[in-house]
């Protein structure tokens, strides 16, 4: 009941791990806006298609991608990502923006490394508290997990969407609940 609830209010943008999530039968495909090998650019890339959604809360899902890209350049990373999220907020005043995490990935991904993860997460939280965005901790989900990511240790099998989903459901009841 939680989820259902949940599916109706919110919308989706991120990269394959998201997508996964629409290929595993676990949200209709008119809930998101997610794309394979994309970085948070993906968004400043599709901001009219956010904004006619007009969602109550918007989940921001990207960050692996990124690791690979910047590295161990975490002020590049969030630099730009501060940027594009402000946009966002811009466009959408009354939408909550919830930033998830960025899930480990398991020692056989190539290219992305937990200890960069660590200090995105770290950033994209101090992120999301200077600016009044919800970040999501979503290690327990990946402890919780271990055992449902993909051969390539970076995505997700099947079963691993339902908790996630949530967990994400969680973090917004309890944002609504404080709000009130």
């Amino acid at each position: 009941m939680i989820l259902t609830v949940f599916l109706r209010a919110v919308f989706f943008v991120g990269d394959s791990r998201t997508v996964g999530m629409t290929d595993s039968g676990y949200l209709d495909s008119s809930k998101t806006c997610a794309q394979i090998g994309v970085s948070v650019d993906h968004l400043s890339w599709h901001m009219e298609e956010v904004a006619d959604q007009n969602p109550k809360n918007l989940i921001v899902s990207y960050g692996v991608n990124d690791a690979a890209i910047y590295g161990s350049d975490v002020d590049s990373f969030l630099e730009n990502y501060a940027s594009i999220l402000t946009d966002v907020q811009t466009m959408l005043p009354n939408t909550t923006i919830y930033v998830n995490s960025i899930l480990s990935v398991k020692e056989s991904c190539q290219n992305v490394y937990n200890g960069d993860i660590t200090l995105y997460n770290d950033a994209l939280k101090e992120l999301c508290q200077q600016n009044d965005y919800i970040f999501i901790d979503n290690s327990e989900v990946a402890e919780e997990g271990a055992d449902l990511y993909s051969g390539d240790g970076l995505h997700f099998l099947p079963d691993f969407y339902p908790i996630w989903l949530v967990h994400i459901a969680e973090a917004i009841c309890e944002q609504e609940e404080s709000s009130d």
